[in-house]
């Protein structure tokens, strides 16, 4: 989720992963449903984006792993934004 003030700004929008696991498309990830998911395959560089449709100053994001998960396996390891590599205008 990415919230400018209190708004998820990514709800609806156009998601993409770098692959999908069955049923666990990228779109689930900005449905408003906190009970579904999204999930790439296992790789060593997965990545998931969202289009926002228009530049903005996002306050916060939240990434969670899937509580349903019962291995113990930290599913996300790393988040890293695509502004950390854009320059700034």
């Amino acid at each position: 989720m990415l919230f400018v003030a209190t708004e998820n700004v990514a709800l609806g929008k156009l998601a993409v992963q770098s692959s999908n696991v069955t049923k666990s498309p990228a779109s689930l990830a900005v449905d408003g449903d906190m009970e579904t998911t999204s999930c790439t395959e296992t790789s060593l560089e997965p990545w998931w984006s969202v289009d926002l449709g228009e530049p903005m100053t996002v306050d916060h994001v939240i990434v969670t792993n899937d509580k349903n998960v019962t291995s113990g396996e930290l599913l996300i390891r790393s988040f890293t934004s695509l502004y950390d590599y854009l320059p700034l205008p």
